[in-house]
């Protein structure tokens, strides 16, 4: 079972797909919150040098999006 991949050559061209992806209301605020509190636990792990927080904010920022 094999897909064609595409291949986009510059923003414009892949811009477009992007918006399909995301134009579900619940979608964008699941990864708008997951992005968020990515980048506060990355702020905090730099702060306070607890850097097992940055694979939690990697973890938890990518779990927000594919839910």
């Amino acid at each position: 079972m094999s897909e064609a991949i595409k291949q986009y050559n510059n923003l414009n061209e892949f811009y477009p797909y992007y918006l399909g992806e995301h134009s579900n209301r619940t979608c964008r605020r699941l990864h708008f919150i997951g992005t968020t509190i990515a980048f506060v636990l990355m702020a905090v792990a730099l702060a306070t040098q607890t850097w097992w927080l940055i694979a939690v904010a990697l973890i938890q920022g990518y779990a927000w999006a594919w839910v």
